[in-house]
């Protein structure tokens, strides 16, 4: 009997131990992940810092709103959260304005890499010669003959040639004018072109438009393709006739132009 007793004692002091440690875990009633900050939120994932309010936004949720959404100094595009949103990007590459708002216009943006107008040259290093070569029948009147010149050639920033892609001008520098000085004529002061770049002839090519006397562009010159070294060249042979001869020989024009 007297066994009986003293076990009993033990196991009620067992239990009056596990119910004294159960109810020390829920004396405070409002801390849940057993920290030493009473202030706690609560929230079981939270890192026990008094000052984390476990809502703060850590990324640019909207990138057009002008706000700098998560507080880390950069706004909207500027932040890099906000690389490849659709506000990020230059929507249009040919409107004249800054449509991401980094700061780059149209073919400046990297966006615009790929837009082909933005590939187009803005000025040409252009070269002109032509090489007539007297028939037979005529050697003894006319001899044969060389003329050449060059140009830097710019666009001026609009289409006279509505058809083309992009127009050029430039002033003329002489370099050879014995064919001119054969016929009495000189060489022109300055040349004008209109240039497709991607021929539908020839694709990768540049179908080249020369205006006449009164400034119309009728058929293609012909087209420039790449001759491995980044100049485009068209050569084209063409008769010449005289009033009242006839054909008195051929004329091969070169025209060459290297995008700068």
């Amino acid at each position: 009997m007297p066994r009986i007793v003293l076990l009993l004692g033990l196991l009620g002091a067992t239990l009056s131990l596990t119910a004294c440690s159960r109810g020390g875990s829920s004396g405070s009633g409002s801390d849940d992940d057993d920290d030493s900050a009473p202030a706690d939120d609560d929230d079981a994932a939270d890192d026990d810092d008094a000052a984390d309010d476990d809502d703060a936004v850590t990324v640019e949720t909207d990138c057009d709103d002008g706000l700098d959404d998560d507080s880390d100094g950069d706004i909207d595009c500027a932040d890099s959260d906000c690389e490849g949103d659709d506000a990020c990007v230059e929507g249009i590459c040919d409107d004249g304005l800054d449509d991401d708002g980094d700061g780059d216009i149209d073919c400046a943006d990297s966006d615009c890499e790929a837009f082909a107008p933005c590939t187009w040259p803005t000025a040409v290093a252009h070269n002109a010669h032509f090489a007539f070569e007297v028939d037979s029948a005529w050697s003894w009147a006319v001899d044969d003959c060389n003329s050449e010149f060059n140009s830097a050639i710019s666009s001026p920033g609009f289409n006279e040639c509505t058809t083309c892609d992009r127009d050029f001008s430039g002033t003329v520098t002489p370099v050879q004018t014995a064919c001119q000085d054969l016929v009495g004529e000189p060489l022109p002061s300055s040349v004008t072109y209109g240039i497709i770049f991607d021929s539908p002839n020839n694709p990768g090519c540049w179908s080249v438009f020369a205006p006449d006397g009164d400034g119309i562009y009728g058929d293609s010159a012909g087209d420039a393709c790449d001759n491995g070294n980044g100049t485009y060249v068209l050569v084209r042979t063409d008769p010449v006739d005289v009033p009242d001869f006839g054909d008195v020989g051929d004329l091969t024009t070169t025209l060459s132009f290297t995008p700068n």
